[in-house]
């Protein structure tokens, strides 16, 4: 009865210990997805004629100006993009008044032609920075998750010892002259 206590524990200890093993491949599969679509953007001209700052209220109650660039590409045709870059979701800030840092710091001129990179198959999704951190995201992943992924496979490698040599012991005990 004990061995079965036992190993229950040792397969629950080694489930956790796979469960954020599977989080930590997760994350690195979406690290891949995410440069391998940024990679399948085509590379274009964009002119942008337009850029609205939209104030909301965030969660918090705080204030946020949400910038929306407008901009034409492909056979002049008119889209609107929410972001600048793939690492914001979307542009905005917290300031009360619209911001001009985020303009400037991606030298964003209405009537200018830039280069910028969209989907060909839906050019509502374009980038006027395709620069991606995958080095940034990947720090602040570890210093997240490397101690428990140590950890995981440490108690992984243990408990797993501990176990066969559960069931040495047992052949040995059932099979014994």
């Amino acid at each position: 009865m004990r061995e079965w206590k036992l190993l229950r524990f040792i397969l629950i200890m080694v489930g956790i210990a796979v469960l954020i093993i599977l989080v930590d491949i997760s994350f690195f599969g979406s690290q891949f997805w995410t440069l391998n679509t940024i990679n399948h953007y085509t590379e274009g001209t964009c002119v942008i004629t337009k850029v609205d700052q939209l104030l909301q209220t965030a969660d918090h109650g705080a204030p946020v100006v949400n910038l929306h660039v407008h901009y034409t590409v492909q056979a002049a045709k008119a889209y609107e993009a929410t972001r600048f870059a793939w690492e914001s979701e979307d542009i905005h800030t917290t300031a009360r008044q619209p911001d001009t840092g985020l303009l400037q710091q991606y030298n964003v001129v209405i009537g200018q032609q830039r280069k910028c990179w969209y989907d060909p198959a839906d050019p509502t999704q374009a980038l006027l920075d395709r620069s991606y951190n995958f080095s940034g995201n990947l720090l602040s992943y570890t210093s997240i998750m490397l101690v428990p992924t140590i950890i995981a496979i440490f108690v992984l490698i243990l408990f797993l010892a501990i176990w066969f040599q559960m069931l040495k012991n047992s052949f040995q005990r059932d099979w014994a002259p």
